[in-house]
């Protein structure tokens, strides 16, 4: 009896990116400050919370929302040592439109709200978003 032939190795197959460098689901963290108008704690308050970018790239023109978790601050409380704390929060999502340039994306200038991203791995990016009260830094990873 012959001895049994080894199968030839079956390649496999390695995701081929669609071209759309931003297009997809993005989560993550950010972190700032907030600018308030509250009569307690100053003007500013250390912020941080959840992230949600979904974002539809095509060509170099970039569009979606980006939803940051509790970044719009509805309270803040301050107890008699003067410490400071957000007691009352609510998801803010801000429709994003943005160029793309290579592995980076930034909204217009002019616009309420700057918005940028640089991708720093394939499915990796960092950023920051600014407006009248919000100055944040983001770290994101796409969802696949």
């Amino acid at each position: 009896m012959p001895p049994p032939i080894a199968p030839e190795p079956t390649e496999i197959p390695i995701p081929q990116s669609d071209g759309s460098a931003f297009s997809g689901t993005w989560v993550g963290r950010y972190t700032g400050i907030y600018t308030h108008g509250f009569s307690i704690c100053g003007e500013t308050i250390p912020i941080d919370g959840s992230i949600t970018a979904t974002l539809i790239q095509t060509g170099t023109l970039v569009t979606g929302t980006v939803t940051l978790g509790g970044s719009d601050v509805l309270e803040l409380t301050q107890d008699q040592y003067g410490n400071c704390n957000i007691s009352g929060r609510a998801d803010e999502t801000t429709p994003i439109s943005a160029n793309a340039l290579g592995n980076a994306l930034a909204s217009p200038a002019g616009l309420p709200v700057a918005f940028t991203l640089t991708k720093i791995s394939d499915n990796g990016a960092e950023g920051r978003t600014k407006d009248a009260y919000l100055d944040a830094t983001l770290f994101l990873g796409r969802l696949r």
